[in-house]
């Protein structure tokens, strides 16, 4: 039985996706609780879904930022390694999965703080 070496790209690379992944599940959860309970609810469901919703938004932030730096190192070592094209697609999926859930949070902090 052969083992296969994985370099140190490959695995930032899958950790950036797997944080990726999580932050997307966390800003669709987000987004479902909004849309499904935001509506037509009493004063204490309200807030109990305000709370859950913002605990998920720091949780989608913090794990976001972590996934795009990540991915970032993960795709400057594979371009400075082998250049690898599954690398490279790991990477890039964990860099756009942890942005969007960085730009959407920011966004909607700078709309409250400025409103």
């Amino acid at each position: 039985m052969e083992t296969k070496l994985i370099s140190g790209a490959e695995k930032l690379a899958n950790i950036s996706r797997t944080l990726g992944l999580w932050t997307g599940g966390i800003l669709t959860i987000q987004i479902l609780l909004i849309l499904l309970l935001g509506i037509n609810v009493n004063q204490d469901v309200g807030f109990v879904v305000g709370c859950l919703c913002s605990l998920l938004g720091i949780g989608g932030f913090l794990l976001g930022l972590p996934a795009c730096i990540i991915a970032l190192i993960a795709l400057w070592m594979n371009r400075k390694e082998s250049n690898d094209a599954s690398i490279r697609r790991k990477a890039t999926i964990g860099l756009v999965l942890g942005v969007i859930p960085v730009v959407f949070i920011s966004i909607g902090t700078l709309i409250y703080l400025f409103s």
